[in-house]
């Protein structure tokens, strides 16, 4: 009687483990035999589909005409490469985005210009245009600021600000404190902003704004969006020309096409400069996996042993963003495989790769602040692409301080845990052997173990097996210690002998 009770366990086990014999013995945990991990290539596959959907510009790619930027020539020691003349260029001289597209909140179709598509807050960090002034820009343009209302940038009227149009009376004198005394009375455009919402109203003696908007709260909510902004010029709000952009409500959202002038500064005087040190390498194309073309940029050292390759192939990966908001997960936390060249605004890609040409164009990316005084988080670069620059096999090409850098995306398989059914029938199993302590049921639970294991073996999955065994061993440690005749208490309180 004694031996069936010790078999008991051993049964319970094996029913429960489903080890039964005969051809026709399924494991209870289906499915587990045929699991098999990731497949790497079916991963970055996966992952290499961005968030933005794109509309494809031609079928042959981009051609010579979209690449029209002016050029110039950069000399490094006794190197040199051709590069875009950046005194020439501005956001407007820019080419138009070659295809449509979405990357985040930020969305565009194919022939918008650039200046339209991106916002102030998307340039921090890189060319920074959110320290600048309106007097800044024009006179960097020649629009010089003169005394009276009537002449330069006094004289552009406010729709051209269309950054006014986020902006109400208190947001506007907490940007531009000057306003504050400004005359009601002198003011038409406070006077007409405010009768719009109160026709009764009656600008009195020398009441400044300031003091309006203390006595009458509710007026300094009024929102300059009410007025139609082409019937009023900059001059009639004295001293906003002189207020740094990022001093102004929403600045982050305004495009740059709502800052007076801004789009037409050249990006070699922006406060985020464009960077012009660096590499020199020369540009090769040769073939890599499946006969795919990739381009190879060598740059030489004074020992030859010494000499370092870059390899960029079109539609390869890189983990990119900055930060830790939201916008660094934006296609997954991915961008293409190339480099930020010339300034971290924006990063220069091979687009199309043949034995003649290499085709390079722009990504930019989306930026914003979670918080007063915290740094900007960046997405990874995907608002383009912009054409850039054709080069040719053994063109010298300028790389910038980075692109050796750039390391590509490679997914990484874990491998596959057990499902919850298969978990739970590895806890059945742990406490049925709780139940039954002693060394009768540990030489049950293992003679059942190993023929279950040997059952895997044979028709399983070898890996899924080991992680089975692990798992195992790891639950069945603390029972061991439990069941071991050294750590049960003595029920009877006796001494041992």
């Amino acid at each position: 009687m004694e031996r069936v009770v010790h078999q008991i366990p051993a049964l319970i086990l094996l029913a429960a483990l489903g080890v039964v014999s005969g051809a026709g013995a399924i494991p209870l945990w289906g499915g587990f035999a045929k699991a098999s991990p990731l497949n790497p290539a079916a991963a970055q596959e996966a992952l290499a589909q961005p968030d933005a959907q794109r509309e494809a510009a031609s079928a042959a790619g981009l051609t010579a005409a979209d690449f029209n930027l002016p050029l110039g020539v950069l000399r490094i020691g006794d190197r040199q490469a051709a590069i875009p003349d950046w005194r020439l260029i501005s956001f407007s001289d820019l080419p138009v985005l070659a295809e449509a597209g979405a990357w985040g909140s930020v969305s565009w179709q194919r022939g918008d210009a650039i200046a339209n598509v991106l916002t102030v807050g998307d340039l921090q960090g890189g060319f920074d245009v959110h320290l600048l002034t309106v007097a800044a820009i024009a006179d960097q343009l020649g629009v010089y600021a003169r005394n009276s209302r009537e002449g330069g940038i006094r004289a552009i009227p406010l729709d051209k600000f269309g950054l006014l149009n986020y902006q109400t009376l208190s947001f506007l004198v907490r940007a531009a404190p000057a306003l504050l005394s400004l005359k009601v009375a002198d003011s038409r455009l406070v006077k007409d902003l405010i009768a719009i919402v109160d026709p009764t109203f009656v600008a009195t003696g020398g009441t400044t704004l300031g003091e309006l908007i203390k006595q009458q709260p509710k007026y300094g909510e009024i929102s300059l969006s009410y007025l139609d902004l082409a019937n009023y010029t900059i001059g009639e709000l004295p001293g906003i020309e002189i207020v740094p952009i990022q001093n102004f409500s929403q600045w982050e959202s305004a495009k740059l096409t709502e800052v007076p002038l801004l789009e037409h500064l050249s990006l070699w005087t922006l406060p985020g400069k464009i960077g012009v040190q660096g590499e020199i390498a020369i540009a090769t194309v040769q073939e890599a996996d499946e006969g795919a073309l990739e381009v190879v940029f060598s740059a030489p050292e004074p020992a030859p042993e010494q000499a370092r390759s870059l390899h960029w192939r079109v539609g390869q990966l890189q983990v990119g963003g900055l930060g830790t908001g939201d916008l660094t997960t934006v296609n997954r936390g991915l961008e293409r495989l190339g480099a930020a060249i010339y300034n971290p605004s924006f990063k220069v890609v091979p687009h199309r790769v043949s034995r003649d040409e290499i085709q390079l164009v722009a990504y930019f990316r989306t930026c914003r602040r979670s918080g007063e005084g915290t740094a900007a988080d960046c997405s990874p670069y995907g608002i383009g692409p912009i054409p850039f620059m054709v080069v040719k096999p053994g063109d010298a090409v300028f790389l910038g301080q980075q692109a050796f850098g750039a390391i590509p995306y490679s997914p990484i398989p874990e491998p596959p845990d057990l499902a919850p059914d298969e978990s739970s029938r590895v806890t059945q199993v742990i406490e049925t052997l709780a139940d039954n302590p002693g060394p009768a049921g540990l030489v049950a639970f293992s003679s059942t173990l190993a023929l279950a294991l040997v059952w895997w073996l044979w028709k399983g999955n070898l890996a899924n097996m080991l992680i089975l065994l692990a798992q195992v061993t790891r639950d069945l440690r603390p029972i061991q210690k439990h069941s071991s005749p050294r750590s049960r208490p003595n029920p009877k309180g006796q001494k041992k002998a």
